[in-house]
């Protein structure tokens, strides 16, 4: 099977996490990933909601670096954003808007690890 390449998940990465940990690993890797980022990205909507910056700044920080390891420098770039945003007390507005759009990044990164969380796992070509 060819996997289709996207835009959202760096393929190199996802190869070298392949081949240091194994397909096994790494299917599970991307699956806490995917529940992880659904996690943050509501944690991050909760925390706007009751005005706790400090939260979150802190939950897009982790989806930053989880995203980073992972290859999926869309939701890294624009989770730091948020999180600098955040540090800095921007206003609601601005970050509602961050949030829109680290969610649709999301769930880009969700349909391209599909393919990587869905068996069979086969090397990306390009």
């Amino acid at each position: 099977m060819k996997i289709k390449k996207g835009m959202a998940v760096d393929w190199k990465v996802v190869n070298d996490l392949k081949a240091q940990v194994g397909e096994e690993v790494l299917s599970g890797l991307y699956t806490l990933f995917i529940a992880d980022i659904n996690n943050h990205l509501e944690a991050c909507r909760t925390a706007l909601e009751k005005g706790d910056l400090e939260d979150l700044a802190e939950n897009a920080h982790r989806m930053k670096g989880g995203a980073g390891s992972l290859g999926c420098h869309r939701v890294k770039d624009l989770a730091a954003v948020l999180q600098d945003e955040a540090e800095r007390q921007a206003a609601d507005p601005v970050l509602r808007g961050m949030i829109r759009s680290l969610a649709g990044a999301c769930e880009a990164a969700r349909i391209e690890v599909a393919q990587i969380i869905d068996p069979p796992i086969l090397e990306a070509t390009g």
